[in-house]
């Protein structure tokens, strides 16, 4: 069941073999390095592509809540052979959250 804005977006989009997630990712650079960040999410089963685009100036960031907009596009593909139900968006959320370094990510 749907019960916020944000699902139906995410269920929208997944109507198509190509899944597309946006959202903030806000990094702690004290504990791992941005390009390392970016390098485990785009190691992540499905991930094909990652974009991002700062937010604000580097230099106007602080260093432990660093935040980058992120557009993530995902295959589902390897994800239609489990025997789970198929994709599940919120296996990959939890993913990205688990990262060194990363501190949240916001679904926009």
């Amino acid at each position: 069941m749907i019960t916020t804005i944000n699902e139906y977006k995410i269920y929208l989009e997944e109507l198509s073999n190509i899944l597309e997630i946006h959202g903030i990712l806000v990094m702690n650079k004290n504990l791992a390095g941005q390009e390392e960040i970016y390098s485990k999410i785009r190691s992540l089963a499905g991930v094909t592509i990652l974009t991002t685009d700062e937010v604000m100036e580097p230099e106007q960031q602080q260093k432990n809540r660093y935040r980058t907009k992120l557009k993530i596009k995902i295959d589902k593909y390897p994800y239609l052979n489990n025997k789970d139900q198929g994709f599940d968006y919120q296996q990959l959320l939890t993913a990205i959250r688990r990262i060194t370094g990363v501190v949240d990510f916001i679904i926009k």
